[in-house]
């Protein structure tokens, strides 16, 4: 039979219509054929032995198996409340549920137990975004006992990174051992010093030291006391009972102060765990500069500057080189999004880049769904948001994506209002601003939209004084700061407005002392930094401060070189891994067409 002409029809409307049907022919209790019922409960909950089967790998061995349980029409499900078989049943037919902080725990070892991967992997990821510093040890021990592999990893990430928070809560003091041994023997533990370490683990023995001091020695192996004061190791360390009571810790005190007195030579040889320094110890905030275009061409070079030393640094180059693409910061790690490899931006990208400062490098990530430019990209809550920009078919992108780090998946969200590309955005106080661009018909742009992501809702908020593209802005003190763009294709600025969220207002701040289109900026030490940008056929090279106190912008330094298009935002990164700029002096800016 000729199939040429033939088409592939799928109807998603014939699956919810089916789906509907046998949910309402369970409720009436037509063609059951198996009663559920739990072992304390009087609740008879009517099913379809296929329907059941073919959704939990539970069902399925039962009613497939030998057992005599598949001849049998009730079948009695211990373990399980009435409410949280209630819970499941409605789910296997209607793949509804509401998740709560209250039944959340019931209801993922209900869908454990009964082999429900598709609704324990919906508690999975409940339980993932709202983890927090008092259940974060709740939920990695819950994660452990229902094989929930993306809430473990989770777990382990957010318990070293919040560690001085969680050793305040009460869940720490009841923590096993074995787990608080775990997250002090991490590397990455977030600690300014070790001290803080061992104050923690002795905080710990103390809530019950009777049944705990012979933990404190396994406890102590994990803190690197070659890198404590020694002061504080002789002072204190070395005079607590729970070291002086214990051959074991009297001996790791020994290690350290032989360490800490040995020549280099020497301690090459008695390196071990304990004589390596936290990476984290070794990270510095500095304002990092990625992609863009330098010298006419758009580049994958990444620089930093840190204003505390007027220094400039090299780090890793981007795997692809960009410019016109969104940059956020989650985490420690540090994300580059979409863009284009030309100046005329075509060659648009999709892809996605990550910056891991521990080891200086780049690697890429799941790709967005189409690629996109002159877009912008926000962190908020743990999530990274892109919105607006330009497609690469030239078509204005209305939608938003959103990444989620734990899948390593974007997903599309609600559309702004307005259409709009080369706009600046920013996150406050649980929403992200979208402010300026242009729009569709190529109009610049004076509006403001905020989205609360809670509510997947977008709302216009206060205009700006002045229409503006290509701008760029920063939070500092609860307000948002937007520098520069161009309120035409022409007219580029140096004003600065200052948005008051309480009022929903837009003020005029101090002027800048360059006028900037395309320019970066980040807040640092409570103050601003602008970068570069493009003046008309000139890249701009100096960079300007802002200090709130005084009300005044400085010219503070210049760019090694002159720089448009890029990405800048505060970060860390590890000071192992920086080479030094030399101190050159700056090429005069191209008096030519910019790309």
């Amino acid at each position: 039979m000729d199939t040429s002409g033939a088409g592939f029809i799928n109807d998603h409307g014939y699956l919810i219509n089916f789906i509907a049907k046998m949910n309402q022919m369970r409720k009436t209790e037509v063609l059951c054929d198996v009663v559920l019922m739990t072992e304390n409960g009087n609740t008879k909950f009517y099913a379809h032995r296929a329907v059941l089967a073919a959704s939990s790998e539970y069902f399925y061995k039962l009613y497939t198996g030998t057992s005599l349980s598949r001849y049998h029409r009730e079948t009695i499900l211990q373990g399980i409340t009435d409410s949280v078989l209630q819970v499941v049943v409605d789910y296997i037919y209607s793949a509804h549920v509401v998740l709560t902080e209250v039944n959340i725990e019931e209801i993922l070892c209900a869908s454990f137990q009964l082999g429900l991967e598709s609704l324990k992997l919906e508690c999975e990821q409940f339980l993932i975004r709202h983890i927090s510093v008092e259940n974060c040890i709740k939920m990695t021990a819950m994660a452990r006992v229902y094989s929930c592999e993306k809430l473990l990893r989770e777990g382990k990430r957010f318990m070293p990174e919040n560690f001085l928070e969680i050793q305040n809560s009460e869940e720490f003091f009841k923590m096993p051992k074995e787990q608080l041994e775990e997250i002090i023997a991490d590397d990455d533990l977030n600690v300014k010093n070790e001290e803080q370490i061992f104050n923690s683990i002795r905080a710990w023995t103390n809530f019950d030291v009777i049944s705990r001091r012979d933990s404190f020695s396994d406890l102590l192996s994990h803190v690197r006391l070659p890198f404590i004061a020694r002061t504080f190791l002789l002072g204190t360390i070395d005079k607590d009972p729970l070291v002086t009571s214990s051959s074991v810790c009297k001996e790791i005190v020994a290690e350290a102060l032989s360490y800490k007195m040995a020549g280099h030579k020497e301690k090459k040889l008695l390196q071990n765990e304990r004589t390596k320094r936290r990476w984290r110890s070794q990270l510095t905030d500095v304002i990092i500069l990625v992609g863009g275009v330098i010298e006419n061409g758009v580049q994958a070079c990444c620089h930093c500057f840190n204003p505390l030393t007027n220094k400039w640094h090299c780090l890793s180059p981007v795997i692809d080189s960009r410019l016109n693409f969104g940059m956020a910061r989650l985490h420690r790690w540090l994300f580059v999004v979409g863009g284009s490899t030309s100046g005329e931006n075509m060659n648009v990208l999709s892809t996605v880049e990550r910056l891991d400062p521990k080891f200086n490098t780049w690697e890429k990530v799941a790709t967005l769904t189409s690629g996109r430019f002159n877009h912008e990209a926000v962190e908020l809550d743990g999530k990274i948001y892109v919105v607006g920009g330009v497609l690469g078919n030239s078509n204005q992108e209305q939608t938003m994506e959103c990444y989620d780090h734990v899948t390593d998946s974007w997903s599309s969200l609600s559309s702004p209002r307005q259409t709009r590309y080369t706009h600046c955005a920013v996150s406050l106080d649980g929403y992200i601003y979208v402010i300026g661009g242009i729009s569709k018909n190529n109009t610049v742009l004076r509006t403001v939209e905020r989205y609360d992501p809670h509510q997947a809702k977008w709302t216009h908020m206060a205009n700006l004084n002045t229409p503006r593209s290509g701008a760029c802005t920063v939070v500092l003190s609860g307000r948002i700061y937007v520098m520069g763009g161009g309120s035409d294709f022409r007219n580029i600025l140096c004003s600065c407005e200052i948005y008051e969220p309480s009022r929903n207002k837009w003020t005029y701040g101090k002027d800048m002392n360059t006028k900037r289109d395309r320019a970066g900026a980040a807040e640092f030490g409570g103050k601003i930094y602008v970068f570069g940008g493009s003046y008309g056929h000139v890249a701009v090279t100096s960079v300007e401060c802002y200090d709130w106190r005084v009300d005044q912008w400085n010219i503070i330094t210049e760019l090694p070189y002159p720089r448009y298009g890029f990405r800048c935002t505060k970060t860390v990164v590890s000071r192992d891994m920086m080479a030094e700029v030399p101190p050159l002096k700056p090429k005069e800016p191209a008096q030519e067409k910019l790309i």
